[in-house]
């Protein structure tokens, strides 16, 4: 039972891992979905890969994005965590009343 239990807890601090990843770069993946990624082209006299002078737009719309997502997913984060403690109060009070 006790490696179950170490088993789920790994499980469980790899999925977080991978939200934390998501939350960071699927904004900037939307946002580059978004403009079609026309800030860069091909200089063929050059032969270099030239950004275009309004980069920053993607830039700012992706910051502002991850932001807003990683807002979102903390206070979902804080309110199951308030949630929970409601709920686990409530129960030891009941459970110590009829005890």
């Amino acid at each position: 039972m006790n490696n179950l239990t170490t088993e789920t807890v790994d499980d469980s601090a790899t999925v977080k891992l991978i939200t934390i990843f998501s939350l960071v770069y699927l904004p900037g993946n939307f946002a580059g979905t978004l403009y079609g990624m026309n800030f860069f082209w091909h200089n063929d006299r050059t032969g270099k890969i030239v950004v275009a002078s309004d980069f920053w737009i993607y830039v700012v719309t992706f910051i502002g994005l991850t932001a807003i997502t990683i807002s979102v997913y903390l206070v979902f984060v804080l309110r199951n965590k308030k949630r929970r403690k409601t709920v686990s109060d409530r129960s030891s009070i009941v459970h110590t009343k009829w005890a």
